[in-house]
């Protein structure tokens, strides 16, 4: 009867053993479960605050564009304000001190050949040297503006200074 309870206390320690070496399985499974969900968190979190920083900058910006966009309105709102008091009198509105000059010369239309680089690139250098040939006169015309407006008001201050000194002249024979 010892042996066979040798025997059953062999069976159980080995059946014991198999349990143990089950459990430290099951206990490291559930240890790598642990630390997956743990690393799993850990980027879910960053990826909510990563995403709550984008959400947040982007409501920033909706809120400034809104600014902005209601700013627009009431700039529009006052534009069609003042043209209603008009009174389509359009004759009343300051005029823009703006001046738009004349097209130096009208650009001509280059032709392209089938892989789209132009045939003609005496094209591009005639057009500039129309626009160069045009500033040039333009610079003439304003020397000689310039010149013929120099040389009236040398005149006119020629004019004035003599007649300071009549009038000078005048009231030394009158003291």
């Amino acid at each position: 009867q010892i042996l066979k309870l040798r025997r059953n206390v062999q069976a159980y320690a080995a059946r014991s053993s198999q349990l143990q070496s089950k459990f430290l399985a099951t206990l490291d499974t559930l240890d790598e479960s642990r630390a997956l969900y743990s690393r799993e968190v850990d980027e879910h979190r960053h990826t909510i605050e990563r995403l709550s920083n984008n959400v947040a900058r982007h409501t920033e910006v909706a809120r400034v564009l809104e600014l902005e966009r209601d700013d627009m309105r009431d700039a529009v709102q006052l534009l069609v304000e003042k043209v209603e008091r008009s009174n389509n009198n359009f004759a009343s509105w300051p005029h823009s001190r703006m001046q738009m000059s004349s097209p130096a010369v009208q650009r001509p239309s280059i032709s392209m050949n089938t892989d789209g680089k132009s045939t003609d690139v005496d094209e591009t250098t005639r057009y500039a040297a129309g626009i160069i040939a045009s500033l040039h006169h333009d610079l003439d015309v304003e020397r000689k503006a310039h010149q013929h407006t120099h040389a009236h008001l040398e005149t006119y201050a020629a004019s004035l200074e003599a007649r300071v000194a009549e009038r000078e002249a005048q009231l030394e024979l009158c003291v």
